[in-house]
């Protein structure tokens, strides 16, 4: 199936919180396999906040996608989790934990213990979610190192409409840069043959990811999320850092 050059989707933004909202334009790099992935990554500096990026268009010829960031409301929040429990299937792993402690100067008002987790979520053309994926970090800070105590994922698809998971990996516990940066990520592809009339289309999330920082402040990135084949144009998606 040929792609448009512009196409814009039923993205709602009414889950964001209006005065909050920001637009942007993510510039397409070329992946490995010749197609383009859209990679921007979403930062908070205080625990319990929350920040949401909505897809809104793509541009297949200029290579550029609009993205509308905000704020999600309380109930949005609250109803995000609860969206898509009630058909389809649903997994979840867990990654290997550790408790083991850092030897640094600890920082009386820059220590704690914060649990973040990132979501990918992916829709069809009416707005009806497909599948999504979530990574759960928990770690440990004081100012200067990080501790990674447990990570886990969470992966869901619309089996009723025909999606499948394909394949699947975890990892995490690591740290980055001399302790500053613990994380825990997802490798997962989703898949579906009758969605597009036996012509299958796929989506694929590349080290969907949750990271800690040693000053507390959490990230959520994905390297590479992206449709491809069959009736991928029509498919857009969202992501939540909370």
């Amino acid at each position: 199936m040929a792609q448009a050059h512009a196409v814009s989707f039923q993205a709602n933004t009414a889950t964001l919180i209006p005065s909050t909202i920001k637009y942007f334009t993510v510039v397409g790099q070329m992946a490995k396999n010749g197609l383009y992935t859209y990679p921007y990554t979403m930062t908070l500096a205080q625990h319990g906040n929350a920040v949401v990026a909505i897809e809104l268009s793509i541009d297949t010829q200029a290579h550029t996608q609009l993205i509308a960031v905000g704020t999600p409301t309380t109930q949005a929040l609250l109803q995000h989790d609860e969206m898509h429990r009630h058909q389809g299937t649903s997994k979840q792993q867990s990654t290997l934990s550790s408790n083991n402690s850092t030897s640094s100067n600890v920082v009386p008002f820059t220590s704690g213990t914060h649990s973040v987790k990132y979501t990918i979520d992916w829709y069809d053309p009416v707005g009806i979610e497909v599948n999504a994926l979530t990574d759960y970090l928990t770690f440990s800070y004081n100012g200067n190192t990080t501790t990674y105590i447990s990570g886990s994922d969470s992966r869901w698809w619309l089996s009723d409409d025909g999606w499948v998971e394909q394949s699947h990996g975890i990892y995490g516990w690591n740290y980055w840069g001399g302790n500053v940066r613990t994380y825990v990520y997802t490798d997962d592809t989703f898949a579906n043959t009758p969605f597009c009339a036996g012509q299958t289309t796929y989506v694929y999330d590349t080290q969907n990811t949750a990271e800690g920082l040693s000053d507390g402040s959490v990230m959520g990135f994905v390297d590479f999320t992206y449709a491809a084949d069959g009736c991928s144009a029509l498919l857009h998606y969202s992501s939540w850092l909370n």
